[in-house]
């Protein structure tokens, strides 16, 4: 979503009918402080985002560790807060593994203050990166 022409994508999608004239998956973004976030935030709405999604790993350490990125959990729970601020929905997403299951409910507690507009756990696919997660992927026999 770092894309430099972020508002001409959005209303390219929107004349063609794409959810993504609607809809942001919203990972890995760069690092802002509230101010930068909360005006990008509130461009996107102003421009017909209606949803964004942010996808957690985990608890704060692990959720770092698998992004790669001291400081990416921190940022989706400000990027969270600044969203209800500005009123533009969120749903969480949260891949459930082998390594991480035990920390989905203290990962839900730390959330439960703010506005959740749906949260979705799934079982990540196997294909590309994800061939990655092969030996943390649960099975049909789990």
């Amino acid at each position: 979503m770092e894309h430099p022409e972020l508002i001409s994508a959005i209303r390219f999608c929107q004349s063609i009918g794409s959810v993504t004239g609607e809809f942001l998956q919203f990972d890995g973004m760069a690092f802002r402080s509230d101010e930068e976030l909360e005006v990008l935030l509130a461009t996107l709405k102003e421009n017909g985002i209606k949803l964004i999604d942010l996808t957690f790993y985990g608890t704060e350490d692990y959720h770092d560790r698998f992004a790669a990125r001291s400081g990416d959990f921190r940022l989706m729970v400000k990027t969270l807060r600044i969203a209800n601020q500005v009123g533009l929905d969120v749903s969480v997403s949260i891949p459930l593994t082998h390594e991480n299951h035990q920390q989905i409910e203290s990962l839900l507690e730390q959330l439960s203050s703010y506005q959740i507009y749906r949260t979705a756990c799934f079982i990540p696919h196997c294909e590309g990166r994800g061939k990655m997660l092969d030996k943390v992927r649960f099975t049909a026999e789990d």
